[in-house]
């Protein structure tokens, strides 16, 4: 017995020597990291591609993190999202972790994957969106590079498992752009597949879909009234398998997209045109599925407060297939609100300048 007291009484001494040193270590940090957005997305469509949705709720992410070395931190949170009209509590409840190994500008996430509200800055082509609002939130892999030339992001994400119900969902995608003073080349890529070997079910087949996108795109600022001049030219591509038990599943689509925009007084002015091929992404904006012209009339404008408060609100004048003497009779368009905050408080006294 005197042994076993020794021993329980040495192991207590190491348990509080190791607190003691995880405490008193000047580079670990403990901070509390929220962030708030409330939304107002509605679109009005009448075609086959999309109908028409209103989506208005909240979402909030909380999360306690510790910065445990310079380049090592984890975090432990938790999603919430309410969509107002939904007779739930809440519309999505789920746990956030997030471990993460940064050095300068690379970054290493297992877990928690950094998705923004421009959504790894994909156009709607290729991610649309909605997907800012719902999921919200994503889950996986991530490699970041944030140089001042080069940015790389490329991730894969996990959505659901392998069943006896429904087949594991994977998505990954990839953004490298390279900024050459007022020109930016930009590769990039977005996989949706489901699949899985532990499971079949049926009526639930494998299938994939893949799209990418090269551009090139040209901005001006100017100190002015007029803010900034800009366009850019990307040629899109899709590969889709609906189903790959068949001899020959894959199709094959194209596009091209063009945009050129104007900022006058904060507000963004945009027109953009697209041509399509038989081009497919799932989750892109199901209107780059039409063969007809489609093209668009974008005026939004975002403030930023200080606190890292923000508000955006904005519009957009659809036409697919139409010409503009038609919109009267055919239009379709879509407006959007948003609120936001980002909010850090440190939980241990340090510094929060490095985050």
């Amino acid at each position: 017995m005197l042994a076993n007291a020794l021993a329980l009484a040495a192991l207590c001494a190491a348990v509080a020597h190791a607190g003691a040193d995880t405490i008193t270590r000047p580079d670990s940090i403990l901070y509390l990291s929220t962030d708030f957005l409330s939304f107002l997305h509605n679109a009005e469509f009448h075609n086959e591609f999309r109908e028409g949705e209103t989506i208005l709720g909240s979402i909030v992410n909380g999360r306690v993190a510790v910065k445990a070395t310079p380049r090592m931190s984890f975090s432990l949170g938790l999603h919430l999202r309410k969509q107002y009209g939904d007779e739930r509590f809440l519309s999505d409840i789920r746990p956030l972790f997030q471990a993460c190994y940064r050095q300068q500008a690379f970054s290493l996430i297992l877990g928690e994957v950094l998705f923004t509200p421009t959504r790894h800055g994909l156009p709607d082509g290729l991610l649309r969106e909605e997907f800012t609002y719902d999921p919200g939130v994503e889950e996986g892999v991530q490699v970041l590079y944030l140089g001042t030339t080069v940015s790389q992001d490329l991730w894969l994400t996990f959505s659901a498992l392998n069943t006896e119900d429904h087949r594991e969902h994977l998505s990954g995608g990839n953004c490298t752009r390279i900024r050459l003073g007022p020109v930016c080349l930009s590769a990039m890529a977005y996989i949706d597949h489901y699949g899985g070997e532990a499971f079949a079910p049926a009526g639930d087949p494998v299938r994939e879909n893949a799209a990418g996108a090269g551009g090139v795109t040209f901005t001006h600022a100017i100190e002015r009234v007029v803010e900034e001049l800009g366009a850019e030219q990307f040629v899109l591509g899709s590969y889709t398998a609906r189903d790959r038990s068949h001899d020959d599943p894959y199709e094959s689509g194209w596009g091209s997209l063009s945009r050129g925009w104007v900022k006058v007084l904060g507000f963004l002015c945009r027109f953009s045109y697209f041509q399509g091929h038989d081009y497919v992404a799932w989750n892109g904006n199901a209107l780059y599925q039409s063969n007809e012209p489609y093209y668009s009339l974008h005026v939004s404008k975002r403030m930023a407060f200080p606190g890292k408060v923000f508000l955006e609100f904005g519009g957009r004048l659809e036409f697919v297939g139409i010409g503009p003497a038609e919109y009267g009779s055919r239009g379709e368009h879509v407006i959007w609100l948003q609120m936001g905050m980002d909010f850090r408080r440190l939980l241990i006294p340090g510094s929060l300048a490095e985050f």
